[in-house]
């Protein structure tokens, strides 16, 4: 009896990483107004959006942005990776949409990119 319990819940525990693997791809964070965001959302993933105002790209290939909607303004940190995917196509002006992890630099708030939309 011992013996089938342990099975239905093992496959109970694999049916349920199954869905959660592929329902994970469909699970979108939350959208939030570059203004409302505070120290509290330090650890949050969020999407926010706004008109590139600045480009900065370090030698070694990772770039920081700023952002801005509704006078307000944030950093954005983009690694490597994202960054030189990206280059050719941040231009001044233009509207971004971000995905990322909401962060502290020397203590102002920022963002890492996880996805540029």
């Amino acid at each position: 009896m011992s013996e089938k319990i342990t099975y239905l819940s093992l496959i109970l525990a694999i049916t349920g990483l199954v869905i959660l693997t592929f329902a994970s791809e469909y699970i979108n964070p939350p959208r939030a107004s570059i203004r409302d965001i505070t120290q509290s959302d330090v650890g949050m993933h969020v999407i926010v959006k706004g008109i590139v105002d600045d480009v900065h790209v370090f030698k070694g290939g990772s770039a920081v942005l700023t952002l801005s909607s509704d006078n307000a303004s944030m950093k954005v940190y983009l690694p490597y990776e994202i960054s030189v995917k990206a280059n050719s196509t941040l231009f001044l002006g233009e509207e971004l949409e971000v995905s990322g992890i909401v962060s502290l630099y020397e203590g102002d708030l920022e963002l890492v990119a996880e996805e540029l939309r």
